[in-house]
């Protein structure tokens, strides 16, 4: 009866509304997931300028490990709720096990690789020689966590997809809420360093894993059964087609990272801190926008399923102008209070310079990421895996990672900070140009179903 109850509410309850509901919860979880890694850079930027640059260039291993989760977490889950919007329960249950088996088996090899090659890896993601001993410590403890990481995104993503948005948030904030504790004990009481932040991570990450899983096997919803794990074609299909798009979005932030790391590290250790605390501060932003979208997505698809079309677009419609106005009153903010932000990370001048200056260029553009990140969604949502996975790519790949060597010739450190800026407002023109077919087709079948 409850599955019945949260279909009922996810087709009949006012659009606005149940997405501010399902919204609530998966901000929450997204602001929780990105505070790893700020906490990490909060503790460790009270060690030192090479602490900072450690943690900063080890983000790109967490990314890549989220492009895994989110690819099979969101996959799986966008094809949950269209086959639980059609009362076809056994399919649901069946791609849930798949993925979530899947995860784990993807985390013990990343935690084998990152055991083997953790010095060789912080050299592939731009670690300078005078911060890579910092930067392999904290690879080993974060990818020893890899099944725990996959296995949380998996599960998280799939309670959410399920209606369930208040259950993956609770999971996700328990490991959050361990993560900052163990920083202060491994970092500052231990005096750990970077390693003692990895190995906060790695720990915070199991603990969310555990509780997301009893959460799963305790509410009733759909639950990973290693007798329905076997990976048929159909699964892996629906998973790549549906989830790549967020394998791109989050991939490409991998990359975008690296080539980061590599173009800044000539303007010297302190830059590296400065953009990463830059990359920190306006994640917080994107982490608000990314999470009021993922509560629409599962309203998308239960209502897209059922053939609800109307409901799909206004829905959409809402999320683009609430994250709108929500990213330009943040920036105005950020804008002004730049300076006491950057220092709450790293109160060194070398390092708080080039975090204001970056942070002050992105807050002139920053209200037009709402529009593209809403409408990338909406486009996965919809099977326009074609389109999704060109946006996802623009903001941090097609554009921002030619702009990041190209614009540091004419305009030094300047174009560095000026790179993100631009690849936003050319990320915004590619969007006019691709999804408002998609809606428009959307107001056409409401016609014809009328």
């Amino acid at each position: 009866m409850e599955k019945q109850t949260k279909k009922e509410k996810m087709l009949s309850a006012p659009v606005r509304a149940l997405i501010l509901r399902q919204a609530g919860p998966t901000i929450a979880a997204m602001l929780v997931s990105a505070s790893y890694n700020t906490a990490d850079t909060f503790f460790v930027g009270r060690v030192d300028d090479a602490a900072t640059a450690a943690v900063s260039a080890a983000f790109s291993a967490m990314t890549l490990l989220q492009a895994v989760g989110y690819c099979l977490g969101q996959g799986s889950g966008i094809y949950i709720s269209e086959k639980l919007g059609r009362g076809e329960e056994e399919k649901a249950g069946a791609m849930a096990s798949f993925a979530f088996y899947a995860a784990v088996a993807f985390g013990v090899l990343a935690a084998a690789g990152g055991l083997l090659g953790a010095d060789a890896l912080a050299g592939l993601l731009g670690a300078a020689d005078s911060f890579r001993p910092e930067t392999a410590a904290y690879l080993r403890w974060l990818l020893l966590g890899a099944p725990f990481i996959l296995g949380s995104f998996v599960l998280s993503n799939q309670l959410r997809f399920q209606g369930a948005s208040f259950g993956a948030m609770l999971g996700i904030s328990a490991g959050a809420v361990l993560n900052v504790a163990l920083d202060w004990l491994f970092v500052w009481r231990f005096g750990w360093g970077a390693g003692g932040a990895g190995a906060a991570t790695a720990a915070g990450q199991a603990v969310a894993f555990l509780l997301l899983l009893f959460i799963v096997f305790k509410n009733g919803s759909l639950r990973p059964a290693l007798k329905q794990a076997k990976p048929q074609k159909a699964y892996v299909l629906a998973v790549t087609k549906s989830g790549f798009p967020s394998f791109a979005r989050q991939g490409v932030i991998t990359a975008a990272g690296i080539a980061q790391n590599f173009a800044v590290r000539p303007f010297g250790e302190a830059a590296v801190a400065g953009i990463g605390v830059f990359s920190r501060v306006t994640f917080v932003l994107i982490a608000c926008v990314i999470g009021f979208g993922q509560g629409f997505q599962p309203v998308c698809g239960f209502n897209w399923g059922a053939g609800k079309r109307e409901r799909v677009r206004r829905g959409y419609w809402f999320c683009v102008w609430v994250t709108t106005a929500f990213l330009a009153a943040g920036s105005v903010l950020l804008y002004l209070f730049a300076p006491q932000v950057a220092a709450f990370f790293r109160a060194s001048d070398e390092v708080i310079a080039p975090a204001v200056q970056a942070i002050r260029l992105q807050c002139v553009v920053f209200a037009s990421f709402g529009y593209a990140c809403v409408s990338n969604m909406l486009l996965q949502s919809l099977g326009q895996t074609g389109r999704a996975t060109f946006l996802a790519l623009c903001r941090q790949g097609v554009f921002y990672i030619p702009l990041l060597f190209l614009l540091p010739r004419f305009l030094g450190f300047t174009g560095i900070a000026l790179a993100q800026p631009a690849a936003d407002v050319l990320t915004f023109l590619a969007t006019l140009l691709l999804a408002p077919p998609t809606v428009r087709r959307l107001k056409e079948k409401e016609a014809e179903n009328t």
